[in-house]
């Protein structure tokens, strides 16, 4: 979990290459021990939607989202998947994604970035 914990950081930590490519690395290596959590499989999905390939990243989001059993939880997978649909071009998808994570949780932090950071 510690490495779920610094793919976590790193993905909000400034986005920069180095970064993702930390965020990357971590995540896969939780995702590899524990690929059932849905935590897990949360963040190894925001990864590959910030890192590609980004439908794989929606497929574990969606999968995540499904397992997940608290509001908050199923929001962030929802807030991910809508930034990865919002990268894709994707805004009527984007925005189901998003409303849907604001109902659930809409003070999640990751909520209110995808929000801030995706004009939708």
């Amino acid at each position: 979990l510690l490495h779920n914990g610094v793919a976590c950081a790193s993905l909000f930590d400034a986005p920069d290459a180095e970064a993702l490519a930390r965020a990357r690395d971590h995540a896969h290596t939780a995702f590899r021990a524990l690929p059932w959590l849905p935590a897990v499989r949360t963040t190894w999905g925001a990864v590959l939607v910030e890192t590609g390939p980004i439908r794989e990243g929606l497929r574990h989001l969606s999968a995540a989202r499904e397992e997940e059993e608290t509001d908050r939880g199923r929001a962030a997978a929802l807030a991910h998947a809508a930034r990865g649909y919002h990268l894709l071009g994707e805004k009527e998808q984007a925005t189901t994604a998003l409303r849907k994570a604001e109902r659930l949780a809409p003070d999640l932090y990751i909520v209110e970035a995808v929000r801030d950071s995706c004009v939708l």
